[in-house]
């Protein structure tokens, strides 16, 4: 029973999933620049992109949430320096 549930489960997964990207790159390409969208990725380089994006992303985003915890303090360090009295939020944990 698992096993149907499953297939049935990731065929409209996918199916709606294809419907949404579909929508969203029509909206930002033409189809002859999903053409050449799609010539890029079979080039070195392209291959490329497509391998380090991921880590590229990845370290951004840790970099980013790591930048922003830090001003957050700082501008509430600074807050408090001036004479405001401020609860220090709950920083969120590392999953």
């Amino acid at each position: 029973m698992f096993s149907k549930i499953e297939t049935k489960f990731r065929k409209r997964f996918v199916d709606e999933q294809t419907d949404i990207i579909t929508s969203i790159y029509k909206k930002h390409f033409t189809l002859d620049e999903l053409r050449q969208y799609i010539a890029f990725y079979n080039t070195p380089l392209g291959k490329k992109v497509a391998s380090v994006t991921p880590s590229i992303q990845k370290e951004l985003l840790e970099l980013g949430q790591e930048i922003g915890a830090n001003i957050m303090i700082e501008v509430i360090e600074e807050l408090k320096a001036e004479g405001y009295e401020i609860d220090s939020p709950e920083m969120p944990q590392e999953q």
